[in-house]
Protein backbone atom coordinates (compact mmCIF):
# COMPACT_ATOMS: atom_id res chain seq x y z
CA UNK A 1 0.00 0.00 0.00
CA UNK A 2 2.97 2.44 0.59
CA UNK A 3 4.16 2.01 -3.35
CA UNK A 4 0.64 3.15 -4.06
CA UNK A 5 0.75 5.70 -1.57
CA UNK A 6 4.09 6.87 -3.18
CA UNK A 7 2.71 7.04 -6.69
CA UNK A 8 -0.49 8.89 -6.15
CA UNK A 9 1.71 11.72 -4.21
CA UNK A 10 4.07 12.04 -6.77
CA UNK A 11 1.45 12.14 -9.57
CA UNK A 12 -0.24 14.49 -7.58
CA UNK A 13 2.77 16.50 -7.36
CA UNK A 14 3.70 16.43 -10.98
CA UNK A 15 0.39 17.07 -12.16
CA UNK A 16 0.23 20.79 -12.72
CA UNK A 17 3.13 20.93 -14.35
CA UNK A 18 1.98 18.39 -17.28
CA UNK A 19 -1.21 20.32 -17.66
CA UNK A 20 0.87 23.71 -18.20
CA UNK A 21 2.98 22.07 -20.89
CA UNK A 22 0.10 20.59 -22.15
CA UNK A 23 -1.36 23.66 -22.49
CA UNK A 24 1.74 25.21 -23.63
CA UNK A 25 2.20 22.45 -26.56
CA UNK A 26 -1.59 22.99 -27.79
CA UNK A 27 -0.88 27.04 -27.66
CA UNK A 28 2.37 26.46 -30.11
CA UNK A 29 0.71 23.92 -32.05
CA UNK A 30 -1.82 26.62 -33.12
CA UNK A 31 0.31 29.45 -33.39
CA UNK A 32 2.29 27.25 -35.90
CA UNK A 33 -0.76 26.98 -37.74
CA UNK A 34 -1.81 30.94 -38.08
CA UNK A 35 1.62 31.37 -39.18
CA UNK A 36 1.37 29.11 -42.02
CA UNK A 37 -2.23 31.14 -42.70
CA UNK A 38 -4.90 28.79 -41.63
CA UNK A 39 -6.66 30.97 -39.04
CA UNK A 40 -9.58 28.24 -39.04
CA UNK A 41 -7.61 25.17 -38.10
CA UNK A 42 -5.55 27.33 -35.60
CA UNK A 43 -8.35 27.96 -33.73
CA UNK A 44 -9.99 24.96 -34.43
CA UNK A 45 -6.59 23.10 -32.48
CA UNK A 46 -6.37 25.48 -29.51
CA UNK A 47 -10.65 25.00 -29.05
CA UNK A 48 -10.24 21.36 -29.61
CA UNK A 49 -6.82 20.83 -27.61
CA UNK A 50 -8.06 22.83 -24.74
CA UNK A 51 -11.39 20.85 -24.33
CA UNK A 52 -9.53 17.39 -24.59
CA UNK A 53 -7.16 18.76 -21.81
CA UNK A 54 -9.31 19.93 -19.80
CA UNK A 55 -11.70 17.19 -20.12
CA UNK A 56 -9.02 14.01 -19.85
CA UNK A 57 -7.09 16.23 -16.68
CA UNK A 58 -10.35 17.57 -15.40
CA UNK A 59 -11.21 13.60 -14.23
CA UNK A 60 -7.96 13.30 -12.47
CA UNK A 61 -8.49 16.20 -11.01
CA UNK A 62 -11.70 14.74 -9.51
CA UNK A 63 -9.75 11.46 -8.52
CA UNK A 64 -7.10 13.56 -7.11
CA UNK A 65 -9.39 15.62 -4.56
CA UNK A 66 -11.63 12.40 -3.92
CA UNK A 67 -7.94 10.79 -2.94
CA UNK A 68 -6.84 13.56 -0.94
CA UNK A 69 -10.08 14.13 0.82
CA UNK A 70 -10.41 10.15 1.75
CA UNK A 71 -6.45 10.70 3.43
CA UNK A 72 -8.08 13.69 5.13
CA UNK A 73 -10.76 11.83 6.69
CA UNK A 74 -8.55 8.44 7.22
CA UNK A 75 -6.24 11.16 9.76
CA UNK A 76 -8.78 12.09 11.41
CA UNK A 77 -10.61 8.60 12.27
CA UNK A 78 -6.83 7.61 13.45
Amino acid sequence: MKFIKKIAETYIQIYSGVVIILFVWSGAAGLFQLVGGDVLMAFATWIISSLAIILVFGMSAIFILIYENLQSINNKMQ
